[in-house]
């Protein structure tokens, strides 16, 4: 296992030492071989044994459908020993919430943080308003600064289509009251998208208007 990592980041290397060259090869003698990916399959659960950390990585680095489909049963099966790794939940959910997900989801309130951008997708409506994603989701949200809050402020005025519940305006009321820069932030991105046409006569229907407007008043 060791080999064929030390020769995936030796082949990442290459790029590095000719990234406007790839004609130009150095002298890097080869480790893994042709079938470094199908070898790292079988590595998986070594991996998993000493670290599931280091099988998260492990099948990063060599992407196939057998490694995918191997590492997310493990995570479904053992969810525990991986809520360190908040890149275990993109393999685990897949873009929306499986119907396999179940009794896993009560350990996303012990998971780590994952980083904004994806904590806001969990509003979307693939993920079903469940309470545990959304709970999990406004934990990762303010677990990060205020200065890093103004890096999504987009993504952020962008949920609040799909905010069933309030809990994105809620968490922009909250940091808004903290920081009036990011205030005028927000309501300048709203007012933005308040209106589908240029002219301003097309009333967007996500309600972002009054939204907008709630904020103005606050």
């Amino acid at each position: 296992m060791v080999q064929i990592l030390v020769e995936h980041e030796r082949s990442r290397l290459r790029v590095w030492l000719n990234p406007l060259e790839p004609e130009r090869k150095p002298h890097i003698p080869s480790l893994g071989g042709k079938n470094s990916a199908e070898r790292a399959v079988s590595f998986l659960r070594l991996a998993w044994a000493e670290s599931p950390g280091l099988a998260i990585q492990l099948a990063g680095r060599f992407p196939s459908v057998k490694m995918h489909s191997d590492l997310r049963w493990l995570i479904l099966n053992f969810p525990e020993k991986v809520i360190s790794e908040a890149s275990a939940l993109e393999i685990m959910f897949e873009a929306s919430l499986p119907s396999d997900v179940n009794d896993q989801l009560k350990y996303l309130l012990f998971w780590t943080p994952v980083n904004p951008t994806e904590a806001l997708t969990y509003f979307l409506p693939a993920y079903g308003n469940h309470p545990f994603i959304l709970q999990y989701a406004m934990r990762a949200l303010e677990s990060h600064p205020i200065d890093v809050r103004f890096y999504f402020v987009p993504q952020l005025v962008q949920a609040l289509r799909y905010d069933a519940l309030g809990y994105v305006e809620r968490y922009i009321l909250e940091t808004a009251k903290l920081s009036q820069l990011f205030a005028h932030q927000v309501i300048w991105n709203m007012k933005a998208n308040s209106y589908k046409d240029e002219d301003s006569q097309v009333v967007s229907t996500a309600n972002i208007a009054v939204h907008s407007r709630s904020l103005s008043n606050s």
